[in-house]
């Protein structure tokens, strides 16, 4: 980081890494959704959409891409980004990065449950818990970017 430079740590392949991951989990997420609860819940054979399975293998590889452009963030965005949220102007990052990682945590292990552990007694609530936390999660991941932008641009 030059002199003077107040960006907590992440360049530009890192930013491009988490938002192209992100939109790949959000459109194959949304896309799952749409396909299973209103096109694929109406079907009268009672089957699946035949897209249904390739959005899941495409929100699978785009998890990937995402865990490790988050093992990056958390080793070279969050420790800088933390020491300057003591400043007034970047204080509401810390509060917007906490519900960053809290709604990540909630995605990640409902994920890894309904993957690995998602009995037919639990699906319908670590369904619910993954979808909400999956759309709640652009929230913060906007207003956290657009107010470091903001933050950026005071003196």
């Amino acid at each position: 980081m030059s002199p003077g430079h107040r960006h907590a740590g992440m360049g530009r392949g890192l930013k491009r890494m988490v938002w192209l991951s992100s939109a790949l989990l959000w459109a194959s997420g949304l896309g799952w959704c749409a396909l299973h609860y209103t096109v694929g819940a109406g079907a009268a054979d009672g089957l699946p959409h035949p897209a249904e399975p390739w959005l899941m293998k495409l929100h699978g590889l785009a998890l990937f891409l995402n865990l490790m452009a988050l093992g990056a963030v958390v080793a070279q965005h969050l420790p800088p980004g933390w020491r300057m949220g003591q400043r007034p102007a970047w204080r509401g990052q810390r509060r917007t990065g906490l519900w960053l990682g809290s709604l990540l945590i909630a995605l990640v292990a409902s994920g890894y449950l309904l993957y690995y552990f998602g009995g037919e007694d639990w699906r319908p609530t670590l369904d619910g818990v993954h979808i909400a936390a999956g759309v709640l999660l652009a929230v913060p991941l906007l207003w956290h970017t657009g107010r470091r932008r903001a933050a950026r641009a005071m003196p």
